[in-house]
């Protein structure tokens, strides 16, 4: 089982209600393991933040974490707005980012970025959610997915961002 596949399974099992998103590069296996379990609707947008509304707005419906996906750089941070909203009105939504492989993350802090739109969206976001994880190894999906949902939904609710690379 691929990570994308496995998350596609634990978002099914938590029935999340839908998985908003703008297709983009460093998602499309996420959002292809999604549509091919077939369980999650995925609602596809024009625009990352229309897809974090879009998240909010179901969380408050349906009472459980909906999901917002963005590709890495500008389509991650057009999700901030929509992370804030949540934050701000305690609305407990899972963010999911596309970061760019793990190899091409900069070593050298010198450096603007070293992968095609590389972005620490966790540093940016880190003030308006919850939480913020990165993921650097396949192994720690399990446990970063289900802390992520626990935070999420505990004490006061809020978002929380998990990073994949």
């Amino acid at each position: 089982m691929t990570v994308a596949q496995y998350i596609a399974h634990f978002i099914a099992q938590k029935e999340t209600p839908a998985v908003f998103q703008l297709s983009g590069g460093m998602i499309a296996f996420l959002t292809d393991a999604i549509e091919s379990l077939g369980i999650t609707p995925i609602v596809h947008n024009r625009h990352e933040q229309a897809s974090g509304f879009g998240a909010e707005g179901a969380t408050r419906i349906s009472g459980k974490p909906a999901v917002a996906m963005g590709t890495s750089g500008p389509g991650a941070t057009n999700l901030l707005t929509p992370i804030s909203s949540c934050f701000f009105d305690s609305t407990p939504a899972v963010f999911l980012t596309g970061q760019v492989r793990t190899d091409e993350i900069k070593k050298d802090q010198s450096l603007r970025q070293n992968g095609f739109q590389e972005l620490d969206i966790c540093a940016m976001a880190e003030t308006v959610c919850k939480s913020a994880f990165r993921v650097r190894v396949a192994a720690d999906v399990p446990r970063i997915l289900n802390e992520a949902w626990s935070i999420a939904n505990s004490g006061r609710k809020g978002p929380v961002l998990i990073d994949i690379s």
